[in-house]
């Protein structure tokens, strides 16, 4: 077994790696420790409310800002993780900044077969679905889906087009409420509660004409992805705050201002009537999840930590 120190390069997942990485630098007294790369899936600080927490905000942007300033590389899931992260970095450390890279996560396999498969198959039948799934905790702002959907309630009846809440919470009382409300603002609501595998989020995204995720921001947002390679799009925040949208990139999903519901709600509205432009989106979304494949994930992480093997090199 090589031993640590001949290790090309270490990769520690969010900043509880780090206390990882020094006690097994410890515990194998090494006296020189191989370049980090700090694989930061979740930036803590940012995902905390400092208002309420203000220990556990400062505790987190101490332990993140040292991961970052201990590392040869960063990696981060969206364009706001980075410039939260940049945030942290102080004006007295005297070491340049670490390289930062954005690399965004690859589709599991599984999905990528059964949206492929489904290219293949006709048209659903039956009304089509406005979906959101997402956690239904507060943090995920399920509730400005409804907000939308109060504004939608005609159109969608007149197009045949059902709204779906699917997703599960740890606050029951929260989930209920939000549960009662939607029936309460639309009564046609679908809701699918527990836990959906890939096979049953796959029937929900074939059936689905367009995917609402109400959270003004997210590390990255997987079903939105998931939900764009089975040809569905996306409205979403136009803060450029969520990580796959981000990775869509505009021409791939709508653009909404969830801050202004009914102004959000027409511009669903507006999609929703124009067959072609909603066509152009669903392609655009579906060629882009597709094409980024676990190999080319893989491959773009190689090329990160032979760049961070190598500029450690450059610096003994």
């Amino acid at each position: 077994m090589a031993s640590w120190e001949e290790a090309d390069v270490v990769c520690a997942v969010d900043w509880t790696g780090l206390a990882a990485v020094q006690t097994l630098a410890s515990m194998y007294g090494a006296k020189r420790s191989p370049p980090l790369v700090f694989l930061c899936y979740r930036v803590f600080s940012a995902s905390v409310n400092i208002t309420t927490n203000p220990d556990a905000a400062a505790t987190y942007r101490m332990y993140e800002a040292s991961a970052w300033s201990n590392a040869q590389a960063l990696v981060v899931l969206s364009q706001a993780d980075q410039r939260n992260l940049e945030q942290l970095q102080s004006s007295d450390d005297p070491r340049p900044p670490s390289a930062c890279f954005l690399l965004y996560p690859p589709l599991r396999a599984d999905m990528v077969q059964m949206a492929s498969q489904a290219q293949l198959l006709p048209p659903a039948r039956g009304p089509r679905y406005l979906t959101c799934c997402v956690r239904l905790s507060p943090e995920k702002s399920p509730d400005t889906f409804l907000d939308i959907l109060s504004h939608l309630r005609t159109s969608l009846c007149s197009l045949n087009i059902v709204p779906l809440l699917c997703g599960t919470g740890t606050d029951p009382a929260y989930v209920s409420a939000l549960h009662h409300r939607a029936q309460a603002v639309c009564p046609e609501t679908m809701i699918r509660s527990g836990f959906m595998g890939p096979s049953e989020m796959a029937e929900v995204w074939q059936q689905t004409i367009l995917n609402v995720h109400p959270s003004q921001r997210d590390a990255f947002g997987m079903t939105i992805a998931e939900a764009a390679a089975f040809g569905v799009p996306t409205a979403g925040s136009d803060g450029g705050d969520v990580g796959a949208l981000d990775f869509l990139a505009q021409g791939a999903f709508l653009p909404i201002k969830l801050s202004a519901p009914a102004k959000a709600a027409a511009a669903i509205r507006d999609l929703l009537h124009d067959p072609t432009r909603l066509s152009q989106l669903q392609r655009a979304a579906q060629a882009r999840a597709l094409a980024w494949t676990a190999t080319a994930h893989g491959a773009e992480l190689l090329t990160i930590l032979q760049q961070a093997a190598t500029a450690s090199a450059a610096l003994d």
